[in-house]
């Protein structure tokens, strides 16, 4: 494995971890108080996986790009977080009804 691959690695490691403690619980407690900016979030998060796809899809026909698995796992990546955030709702209204 060669530093390329095992710094494409790292980078998708540290983005899930900073979406996953530093973004989504910002995105939680902003829905618990009823100003929820989930769904900004998951759309943008769409936005952006859509412009990954675009880029994935012209990686994969080229011949010369061997990006292809760095795209491919950043547009899982956020297409997850995407839904994720999108679907977020308030915790009490979610407990109580």
């Amino acid at each position: 494995m060669d530093i390329k691959k095992i710094f494409i690695w790292i980078v998708i490691l540290i983005v899930n971890l900073i979406l996953n403690f530093y973004i989504l619980p910002f995105i939680q407690k902003s829905a618990n108080s009823h100003m929820n900016e989930g769904p900004i979030w998951g759309f943008i998060m769409f936005i952006i996986s859509i412009i990954v796809f675009v880029l994935g899809v012209n990686a994969f026909f080229s011949k010369y790009d061997k990006m292809f698995l760095f795209y491919f796992l950043s547009l899982i990546t956020l297409i997850f977080w995407g839904y994720k955030f999108y679907t977020i709702i308030c915790l009490s209204c979610l407990n109580n009804g």
